[in-house]
């Protein structure tokens, strides 16, 4: 968002194509980093739901027979 700020304040002399080829690769950038976000989120989640089943397990058979 400041380089698309930047772009409109400044007293630059890009033609419109080179504007909308800057405004695209940002855009195309933004998007890489939100599958990135995505993706290390549910990365994280599965791990976290991993370890909460591996707890749970170990819990029951400490119940259920009295070691692991």
């Amino acid at each position: 968002m400041q380089e698309l700020s930047a772009l409109a304040t400044s007293k630059t002399t890009m033609s419109e194509a080179d504007q909308l080829k800057y405004v695209s690769e940002l855009a195309d950038k933004q998007t890489r980093h939100l599958a990135l976000v995505r993706y290390y989120t549910k990365r994280t989640a599965n791990t976290i739901a991993q370890k909460e089943r591996q707890a749970t397990t170990k819990r029951l058979m400490m119940q259920e027979f009295g070691h692991y």
